[in-house]
């Protein structure tokens, strides 16, 4: 529970800064529009130190035992104590703007831009309504599921690292896949995709080629949505408030988190299956509501509140 508090607290304070550091070091050069590719990149390399991870992890604690985990703990720990050292080797993009706002006056004007801006915050809700069902929901029940299918223990780990090797070709072809399809293409087709594959997960929750086809593919594609959500939405938010305004989103997040759980504890008589049902329907929701159209590569100009 601690480390999930301390966890908790991390989020909040890199919520909005690293994607506000990102967006304001392109603009720089004025590669603002390859947003989506920069957050595919950076998101390509987490895939990779996941590959490893769960690779190494289930080697090291192939018998299950307590020391073994233990020894994963302190590997862990090992690995946030040098993400530590590595963020003293971040620097602010030159020229940065001064901020002679309070931080209350800030949060005030961040919420002004959600209010005057409802296409970023239908944007949220339909990234938001399809990542909680497919990552926060499913990926606690997955390996529940796969063992419960058939599959060994010591093979959840191959499966995972498999995942993050999908996700991260994902991840690196987010600007290939814009030359061909709009961004609304792009979201829409992922969310249903999304969908569909949980309501596979929860019609053939027995059959262990079906699970093993979800979990990937819900990798695969879930990998996609969000450095195109990072584009759309940075578009639109001013640059002095844009650290502000994607924490006030990542709140809103939270509370959906909490909202979301609590409605599926109606879906959860049913058990695992009946929970997949829910997290079906909440991720269909999500995936309809409209994402605004741009064209396949276009350099954006001012936003109305820019101007």
């Amino acid at each position: 529970m601690l480390f999930s508090i301390l966890n908790g607290l991390s989020v909040t304070f890199f919520s909005g800064a690293d994607e506000a550091l990102i967006y304001e070091s392109l603009k720089k050069d004025n590669k603002q529009h390859k947003m989506d590719e920069a957050m595919g990149k950076i998101q390509s390399a987490g895939f990779i130190a996941m590959m490893f991870a769960v690779l190494l992890g289930s080697l090291l604690a192939r018998d299950l035992q307590q020391e073994q985990f233990q020894l994963l703990i302190l590997l862990s720990m090992m690995c946030y104590f040098i993400e530590l050292m590595l963020l003293f080797f971040i620097q602010d993009p030159p020229g940065k703007m001064t901020i002679s706002d309070t931080s209350l006056q800030n949060v005030l004007e961040g919420v002004k831009v959600i209010k005057k801006e409802p296409q970023l915050l239908v944007m949220f809700l339909n990234v938001t309504l399809v990542f909680i069902p497919t990552v926060a929901v499913f990926q606690k029940f997955d390996q529940p599921l796969l063992i419960s299918s058939g599959l060994p223990v010591y093979f959840i780990g191959p499966i995972y690292a498999g995942g993050a090797l999908l996700a991260f070709f994902s991840s690196r072809s987010i600007g290939m896949l814009n030359k061909k399809f709009s961004y609304s293409v792009l979201m829409y087709a992922s969310g249903f995709l999304s969908a569909l594959g949980l309501l596979l997960a929860a019609l053939f929750q027995d059959q262990l080629w079906v699970i093993l086809f979800v979990v990937l593919f819900l990798r695969w594609i879930g990998a996609i949505r969000y450095p195109i959500y990072s584009q759309l939405s940075n578009n639109i938010i001013p640059s002095h408030i844009r650290a502000t305004t994607i924490s006030l989103l990542s709140i809103l997040d939270s509370v959906f988190d909490m909202v979301i759980f609590l409605l599926l504890i109606v879906f959860a008589i049913d058990g695992i299956q009946g929970i997949l049902f829910g997290a079906c329907f909440i991720a269909f929701i999500g995936s309809a509501l409209p994402i605004q159209k741009q064209s396949k590569r276009e350099k954006v100009g001012t936003s109305p509140i820019n101007r």
